[in-house]
């Protein structure tokens, strides 16, 4: 689904306007965007969490001269999905908290 199909759906879904489905959404997600700039997590029980997560600095050749430089470290966006939204997708399992099953041999 594309971000249009999901604005129509909303806004049918909550009987108003696709202009007005679409200012909504946007200012969600710009809302979402300034949170996580701001180092802060965000968390929509039975959804999931949207969090920063920081990937330190690293050694790594220059690509020009093949020169081990350190570089620099980042803050990286990332979702953590709730139990509740796994069991949903996957038929009432959370995968994430279940025994991997044996490999059968042949």
């Amino acid at each position: 689904m594309d971000a249009e199909r999901l604005i129509e759906q909303i806004a049918e879904q909550q009987g108003v306007d696709y202009k007005t489905a679409s200012a909504l959404i946007a200012s969600l997600l710009e809302s979402i965007a300034e949170q996580l700039a701001a180092g802060e997590r965000i968390c929509f029980e039975g959804f999931g969490e949207f969090a920063i997560k920081r990937i330190p600095p690293w050694l790594g050749p220059h690509p020009d001269t093949r020169e081990m430089v350190t570089l620099p470290g980042r803050n990286v966006p990332y979702f953590q999905s709730d139990p509740a939204l796994r069991k949903r997708m996957n038929d009432g399992v959370d995968w994430k908290h279940t025994m991997p099953r044996p490999i059968k041999k042949k």
